[in-house]
């Protein structure tokens, strides 16, 4: 009985020890997500700002479309 107590307890250790790899290997998947993100969104404050200086009517045509965007756009379908 004790080496199968033993037995368990190594398994144990093992599933234990895989969870942890699983959760670091996530937490570095969203943080490489995040990252991701964040480029966009530099990006598309920089295409944002171009645009207004090449066409000064641009904020207020974003602004227009964006709120139309908001109000229409169903992101799950």
């Amino acid at each position: 009985m004790a080496q199968s107590q033993k037995w368990a307890q190594s398994e144990f250790q093992l599933l234990q020890r895989e969870i942890e790899v699983q959760g670091e290997w996530l937490n570095h998947e969203r943080l490489e997500r995040q990252a991701d993100i964040d480029r966009l969104r530099m990006e598309l404050e920089a295409i944002r700002q171009a645009l207004s200086q090449l066409t000064p009517e641009f904020a207020l045509q974003f602004q227009r479309e964006f709120e139309r965007a908001r109000q229409e756009y169903n992101p799950e379908g």
